[in-house]
């Protein structure tokens, strides 16, 4: 609990430091995370542990089981988009069109099987289109 001690200690170090008293003598940190099935979040306030926990505490009400499952569903259909005969180049653009904003809100507001709906019928379409495609 001396800063004249960390601070010699940090600047003769051979290793990895992490001064939380004085953060810019660090050459790494350890952010504070949370996770929900596949998804982490990793969370560092740049030497601030209280306003660190004050948002891993908001954004575990936003990280929910709810929110985990959709993403697994979205990993399964992930791997059946792979499967269609498009190029790297047509299953991103696919991505992008498809993951809104929307998506999150109904999921966030209970409706995780209307968004999901909503994917399947944008792979389904996505498929057919391909099937059109000459090649």
């Amino acid at each position: 609990d001396n800063k004249a001690v960390n601070r010699q200690i940090s600047e003769a170090a051979p290793c990895l430091i992490n001064n939380i008293t004085e953060p810019e003598l660090s050459n790494f940190t350890v952010p504070s995370a949370i996770s929900e099935g596949d998804i982490t979040i990793a969370l560092a306030t740049g030497g601030m542990p209280a306003f660190t926990r004050l948002l891993k505490k908001q954004l575990e009400h936003i990280l929910t089981p709810e929110l985990a499952d959709f993403n697994s569903f979205l990993l399964l259909q992930r791997e059946a988009v792979k499967n269609i005969e498009s190029t790297p180049q047509e299953r991103t653009q696919f991505w992008r069109s498809v993951l809104k904003q929307d998506l999150l809100n109904l999921v966030m507001a209970g409706k995780a099987a209307q968004a999901k709906e909503k994917v399947l019928d944008a792979v389904n379409s996505f498929r057919t289109q391909s099937q059109d495609r000459p090649r």
